[in-house]
């Protein structure tokens, strides 16, 4: 890209902005500075720190020297991030100035010793850009991103760089990026999501603006100021940008894509988006970190629901170039039309599979299919729909939460007898965690339970809120039936999951 758009904008930030060719030489000062500290090939390199563009480069750096990049998310309590750093044995861990001040006075001696600074005056960025060009291998392993796993403990799923360009070259066609084109990067880059959207950009060869942390009035005003052409959004956002007394779509003349996902949307949300930006085209997306994209709900396809059925707002959208996707029942065949089942896919996108996992890989990955744990069903034209999730993942304002881990803190207070942890709808969270208890001995309060749960979780994994029940109501196995839990909840929602 550097020698194609070398002298057009690649990054701005704030009144700094980068050419390509800028880009690409930072990219090379940050990766001798990785070699100097003794960063090989192979090795692993940890990333904390918020949406800049000083992330974007040293992304770039860590590929340069054929590493492997494990974004981290700064959300995560201490004792989480450390789960994951040991998980992952990074050699180094680059990080920004507030992940720098957390860190340095309260983590473990091992840690703290491999951080290095990422800031724009870090001595990273002084040892020259001579850099040894390596031979490019599409499937070596090039990030692993953090995912909630069965186990409720997080899973790193392993990303080749055959999967990183295809999501990339997917999401630009779907999206019709152009070098022209000016994206807004809100979506946290520890997420699928908001990498991506820093691939598909750079496939592209269209300039990047990343927003250091989500805020409506933000989002408008660069918006105004960059001149902003595409923009990812999970619902929440959407939700809250609409609501903001600066919004209008006035301020919005440059938009011209608005791409979204990543967690349950309302058919009452979209339409109110649909006729606020009425000049914006909306494309829906789904997938996961395990293999994504998988399906595009195009805006044409909103377009049409709109005009001729509705019900189709609900659908995800039909496969994407190159993705094989099917629906299993209980016997491992592929379900009829309009059967639902278990949705499983195969294509160049899919994870290699889990780092130190080798049994969740095998019972993940089947006749290179990935199991999504997604329930849904294909209509008669090919658009797949989503009914209910197999794994108890609560998505929450675009974050994944597992109801177990959860559930394994809660059960841990001593007036609780029985908990169950589900998803419930939520007009600004998507879903919100919910605690369904059967308490013993003295009734705990509600507040007193969240509070409990915060000393020991990242803050979006706690419940929202508590409901206390005489008993749970089981399956004809003895277990907890969720599905009966859940049903009152969503009962008068448009679809379970997104």
């Amino acid at each position: 890209m550097a020698v194609t758009r070398g002298g057009s904008v690649a990054l701005e930030e704030g009144k700094a902005s980068f050419t390509w060719s800028s880009l690409a030489r930072r990219a090379r000062c940050a990766a001798a500075g990785l070699i100097a500290c003794g960063i090989r090939p192979g090795d692993r390199v940890g990333i904390l720190a918020h949406n800049s563009s000083s992330y974007i480069v040293v992304l770039h750096a860590i590929w340069l020297i054929d590493a492997i990049a494990v974004p981290l998310n700064w959300r995560l309590t201490q004792s989480e991030i450390i789960e994951q750093l040991e998980d992952s044995a990074v050699s180094a861990i680059l990080a920004d100035n507030s992940s720098l001040q957390r860190a340095e006075g309260s983590w473990p001696s091992p840690w703290r010793g491999r951080l290095l600074s990422m800031e724009t005056d870090s001595p990273l960025f002084s040892r020259g850009s001579n850099v040894p060009e390596g031979a490019f291998d599409a499937e070596k392993v090039s990030a692993i991103l953090y995912t909630g796993g069965t186990t409720g403990r997080s899973k790193g799923v392993k990303l080749s760089a055959r999967s990183l360009v295809s999501n990339a070259s997917v999401v630009s066609r779907v999206l019709g990026l152009k070098p022209e084109d000016r994206c807004l990067l809100t979506a946290p880059f520890f997420h699928i999501g908001g990498a991506g959207m820093i691939l598909a950009a750079t496939y592209a060869g269209a300039a990047q603006i990343p927003l250091h942390t989500f805020e409506p009035d933000l989002v408008i005003d660069c918006v105004r100021r960059h001149r902003i052409t595409t923009v990812f959004l999970v619902p929440t956002m959407l939700q809250m940008l609409l609501r903001a007394p600066g919004f209008s779509a006035e301020a919005f003349t440059s938009l011209r894509n608005v791409f979204y996902g990543a967690s349950p949307i309302s058919e009452i949300l979209l339409r109110r988006a649909l006729e606020a930006l009425p000049s914006v085209r909306f494309t829906q997306a789904y997938g996961q970190t395990e293999i994504c994209p998988l399906t595009v709900l195009t805006h044409e396809d909103h377009l049409n629901a709109l005009a001729n059925d509705p019900v189709r707002l609900r659908s995800a959208g039909q496969a994407v170039w190159e993705q094989e996707i099917r629906v299993i029942g209980n016997d491992g065949k592929s379900a009829p039309t309009g059967g639902i089942g278990e949705i499983i896919a195969r294509g160049p996108s899919a994870m290699d599979g889990y780092h130190n996992r080798p049994e969740e890989t095998r019972t993940a990955i089947a006749d290179g299919f990935v199991r999504t744990g997604d329930i849904g069903f294909f209509d008669e034209d090919g658009y797949l729909t989503l009914v209910d999730r197999a794994r108890d993942m609560i998505v929450s304002r675009g974050e994944n939460v597992y109801s177990t881990e959860v559930e394994s803190v809660l059960g841990a207070h001593v007036n609780v007898g029985q908990v169950a942890v589900i998803g419930v709808p939520d007009a600004i969270w998507g879903e919100r965690v919910h605690g369904v208890i059967v308490p013993k001995g003295e009734l705990p309060t509600e507040s007193e339970l969240i509070a409990f749960c915060r000393e020991r979780l990242a803050g979006y994994k706690c419940p929202k809120s508590i409901e206390f029940i005489g008993e749970m109501p089981l399956t004809g196995a003895g277990k907890i039936a969720k599905s009966d839990l859940r049903q009152r909840h969503w009962q008068n929602n448009g679809r379970a999951i997104s």
